[in-house]
């Protein structure tokens, strides 16, 4: 990891980086090259088993959105986490079946087709058991996936990714964040930090950094503020712009692919913060391989993880 300084904070102005953006920053700003990313991948020793590499439950999907939770299972699977368990719902677990072969799945109870302060009730051993939990993608929206999202956050002591439906509960009560009992990164698009904030998206985008930074600061979580270049704050004050990606990202599921694979890092073992990072480089990374091969036009969220493979291997040297 590079501090940003000299020929990088001129690189990443002509990257379409406001300098007023960074100015006086230099010293908390880190980017991610190439050699660093892949000095940041999780060493794989050979006397390992699937637990070696982490156990990450999974809460995503809904009736109306079950892929978002086998692009999530996915995209943990193939950055080199050990086990995913889908904790999710039945008409989900059917597509999981079908789409994700390696995926275990947990049936859970339903109202109305999403998630419920009952869905918990039988999965005390598993959050007990898990070393991350991914939560929100394809959720769904109701006063019951309200009650269940606050009712985990408040419960586990896993390290957490809260992404999409997540972050709309939460911001029901944002003060839920500080009873935590674990590292948590939020993985917010500029309307939902819009959510957590009360200030305007035309706000955020003008002031990402502060936006980002202030919010981990002040709920101590790790903050991962999408844009054209991503931020990834830390509550100490430390922040990673990410230079890679392109418009391909701009797609439904694109997102539920990042959250996946911060999780599957995590469950590695790397720190939150790093995770964030190597996640969202790599992500930008396969997105414009993925163009290459398709144009802007045409990628969808699971070609990301078609490409995540050639581009670990890329980072390995090789």
């Amino acid at each position: 990891m590079k501090v940003v300084t000299g020929s990088q904070m001129r690189e990443i102005e002509q990257m379409a980086i406001p300098s007023a953006l960074i100015n006086g920053r230099e010293a908390k700003a880190e980017i991610l090259t190439d050699s660093e990313a892949g000095r940041l991948l999780p060493v794989r020793g050979q006397r390992t088993n699937k637990y070696s590499f982490g156990k990450i439950l999974v809460f995503a999907g809904s009736k109306e959105m079950p892929g978002a939770a086998v692009l999530a299972s996915s995209a943990a699977y193939i950055v080199g986490g050990g086990l995913v368990c889908a904790c999710v719902i039945p008409h989900v677990a059917s597509i999981i079946h079908h789409w994700q072969r390696e995926a275990v799945t947990r049936i859970v109870p339903e109202i109305d087709g999403m998630y419920c302060k009952k869905s918990l009730e039988a999965l005390t051993e598993e959050i007990k058991n898990a070393d991350v939990i991914v939560l929100g993608p394809g959720i769904g929206r109701s006063s019951d996936v309200t009650e269940f999202v606050q009712e985990l956050i408040r419960t586990t002591q896993a390290p957490v990714v809260l992404d999409a439906d997540a972050l709309f509960a939460v911001s029901k009560d944002v003060n839920i964040l500080k009873s935590l009992k674990a590292p948590c990164i939020i993985t917010p698009h500029p309307g939902e930090m819009s959510r957590l904030t009360g200030r305007s998206v035309s706000d955020i985008l003008d002031n990402t950094i502060d936006t980002a930074v202030g919010f981990s600061k002040e709920f101590n979580v790790i903050t991962l503020l999408k844009d054209a270049h991503t931020i990834i704050a830390n509550p100490d004050g430390r922040f990673f712009i990410n230079t890679t990606g392109n418009n391909a990202l701009s797609k439904a599921g694109t997102g539920d692919v990042l959250t996946g694979m911060i999780g599957g890092f995590i469950a590695q073992g790397l720190d939150v913060f790093s995770a964030g990072a190597l996640g969202a480089y790599i992500h930008g990374k396969s997105g414009e391989a993925a163009a290459v091969q398709k144009s802007s036009y045409s990628v969808l969220a699971s070609d990301l993880i078609d490409n995540i493979p050639a581009v670990i291997k890329g980072l390995c040297g090789g």
